[in-house]
């Protein structure tokens, strides 16, 4: 209506924030700018935060299946880059889904810190999913760059964004090690980049004794053990 149309106006022209009432749509939307927001009714926002968070608990779900079996090929047949690609869909999809809860949960306010606390259940999985595209991108450290929603991406848009080309899906591919050396409790970014920069993927790395791990810079014996280990699960004493 008229209302909300001179608050549109009045936001655009003036550096204030403008509040428009509509009693009889029941909303208040907040304009600054060229941005609009609508305060909707607590109900309506629980409903939307408790659908969110069951959304997030199967997403997390797939993508943690999915980064388990990357673990079981990256240091044996070696990884599918189109499997790489729907692990990425998988954790991008969440992390999308966490950051709408926590928009809901802004808006409930005092009313959304039982939502908060579930939102907790689900350890953000941020730095694992960007050490996943550091260990498969063409060229690492290269800017990923995704101009839509992990829902609107087609296996070429990954394709392209990670540096290969299209009929690069069946493409076996060596993980340089990011997410593996990361997981290696009190190991530093800079020990392992260095190693990285030393051995250059996870196959190289696995082929290394504790002694040669030794003399990469920053290793040490004590190190060398632990990612000797981690390297080779299977192995005992």
């Amino acid at each position: 209506g008229i209302r909300h149309r001179t608050a549109e106006r009045l936001a655009r022209t003036r550096d204030a924030l403008v509040v428009a009432i509509s009693e009889r749509r029941g909303t208040v939307s907040l304009y600054r700018g060229q941005d609009r927001f609508v305060l909707h009714d607590l109900a309506y926002i629980l409903t939307k935060a408790q659908g969110a968070v069951n959304s997030l608990s199967r997403y997390d779900r797939l993508f943690r299946g999915a980064v388990r079996r990357l673990s079981e090929a990256e240091l044996f047949a070696g990884v599918m880059l189109q499997d790489v690609v729907e692990v990425l869909r998988r954790g991008l999809v969440a992390m999308e889904i966490r950051e709408e809860l926590r928009g809901y949960i802004v808006e409930l306010g005092k009313d959304g810190h039982l939502m908060d606390l579930q939102l907790e259940e689900f350890p953000d999985i941020q730095r694992e999913w960007r050490w996943i595209v550091r260990d498969y991108q063409a060229k690492d450290g290269a800017p990923l760059t995704l101009k839509r929603a992990a829902s609107a991406l087609s296996e070429d848009d990954w394709l392209q964004a990670l540096g290969y080309k299209r009929n690069e899906g069946e493409r076996l591919l060596v993980p340089r090690g990011y997410r593996l050396l990361h997981q290696i409790p009190r190991l530093p970014d800079g020990v392992v980049n260095h190693l990285i920069r030393r051995y250059q993927d996870v196959r190289a790395l696995a082929q290394a004794t504790p002694a040669d791990l030794d003399k990469v810079e920053g290793v040490g014996p004590q190190r060398a053990g632990l990612i000797y280990r981690a390297l080779h699960p299977g192995e005992t004493g």
